[in-house]
């Protein structure tokens, strides 16, 4: 009994580790990123908190922050103070990692090959963290260590994250058309340029990849929880 106890706890103070990690890195591309001054396509130059429009930036910055509070409920795990992880925090491990590999795939699949500065521009620098270790490493740690068994019902909270930026994206740009057209610098993921038919496939393609991630790492992570029991 003893040595299974001194087992489990090595297995959370490595999980609490990463959860901090993945903290402080979030927190200095986050940083360096607001100094940084860098130009889009379009020529605009990108600096301070005009970073924060970007998914990518919010879903990892959210992403930082679930992982500091997670790691600090598994320290007063470690310590004795706490029995158990709230289940709360499962759910939001999700929901957040749902959207870091949203950010992970849409970059992969969709914007790297469209990047004029080529497919791997969009993996240098503080994007490498971003755009797939950060991601990859939060997959990989709610599958294998964080997560916990859900009812699929709760496959649809997964989609909270990107659905309130749909909106605050839509809104954004359809309120800078000009002459009938949105400007390609207010749809920086050029989603809205073919017109309102490809509007509407971007936004179902977009919604219907969302809720397939967060119902397969609901599976994958139900599946681990119910074989080790």
């Amino acid at each position: 009994m003893k040595k299974t106890l001194n087992k489990i706890n090595k297995k959370t103070l490595i999980y609490a580790f990463i959860n901090y990690a993945i903290f402080i890195i979030v927190s200095i591309c986050f940083v360096t990123g607001l100094f940084n001054t860098s130009k889009t396509e379009t020529g605009r130059i990108l600096s301070g908190w005009t970073i924060i429009r970007f998914f990518t930036v919010q879903s990892n910055v959210m992403m930082g922050l679930i992982c500091l509070i997670y790691a600090i409920f598994e320290t007063r795990v470690l310590t004795g103070r706490l029995n158990e992880m709230p289940g709360v925090l499962y759910v939001l491990k999700h929901v957040f990692t749902v959207g870091v590999t949203v950010t992970f795939i849409t970059v992969a699949a969709y914007l790297s090959p469209i990047n004029q500065s080529g497919y791997f521009a969009l993996f240098e620098g503080s994007n490498f963290f971003f755009h797939f270790l950060i991601p990859v490493i939060s997959l990989l740690l709610l599958v294998f260590c964080d997560g916990d068994d859900m009812p699929f019902s709760y496959v649809f909270f997964g989609l909270i994250p990107f659905l309130c930026y749909g909106v605050f994206y839509l809104i954004n740009a359809f309120i800078h058309i000009e002459n009938g057209v949105i400007s390609p610098e207010y749809d920086w993921y050029y989603l809205l340029q073919g017109g309102p038919v490809m509007c509407a496939i971007s936004i179902t393609v977009m919604t219907m990849m969302t809720f397939l991630i967060s119902a397969f790492l609901r599976y994958l992570t139900r599946k681990r929880v119910l074989k080790s029991k």
